[in-house]
């Protein structure tokens, strides 16, 4: 089980920095966003699979979760790369880093508040809904669902780098050297 997240997580970030690479330069920076928006959408029916599906099943949708799923971590680190200013580019970077590390990595404690919830929610109707579906229901919400929400956001995202593209495209905005050192 070990070798899935290693292996596909390292094939998935380095693929999806080429793949984005060769994209951008045919159709701008905004592209980056177009290739996480593929892999999450991709990564996400497999993520569900992993909890619909019953072993050894399961853990071969985490296959294609990582094949996919991964892709964002570095194309969004080149984007902070390409649109922070040089000055406070490592501020943003460390930024970034911390909220994917300490934000998303502890986003697992919110299980048993929503599985308490979902239970909470079903007392009346299902007055023996078991602990099991109300788990599940609770990871579906917080594993293959960030997948979705994060692919919709980055959704605007696109919109919002195409339209600050074609401004400056307009504009004919360069970036002049710092002459005053």
């Amino acid at each position: 089980m070990s070798w899935i997240p290693i292996v596909g997580g390292i094939f998935s970030v380095t693929v999806g920095g080429l793949l984005s690479d060769v994209i951008v330069k045919r159709l701008g920076l905004y592209s980056r966003v177009i290739v996480i928006i593929i892999s999450l959408t991709l990564a996400a029916p497999f993520a569900a699979g992993t909890l619909f599906f019953l072993p050894p099943y399961a853990y071969l949708c985490q296959i294609p979760t990582y094949l996919f799923g991964e892709m964002w971590i570095g194309i969004t680190i080149a984007v902070l790369v390409e649109l922070v200013p040089s000055d406070i580019r490592t501020t943003g970077i460390a930024v970034y880093l911390f909220i994917i590390t300490n934000i998303g990595g502890n986003i697992q404690l919110l299980v048993p508040v929503i599985k308490n919830h979902i239970k909470e929610m079903h007392k009346h109707d299902i007055p023996k809904y078991p602990d099991v579906n109300a788990l599940r229901t609770a990871l579906y919400i917080l594993y293959p669902g960030p997948y979705l929400y994060a692919a919709f956001i980055f959704v605007f995202v696109m919109f919002l780098m195409r339209r600050d593209q074609r401004k400056a495209e307009q504009s004919a905005y360069t970036i002049l050297p710092d002459t005053t050192a």
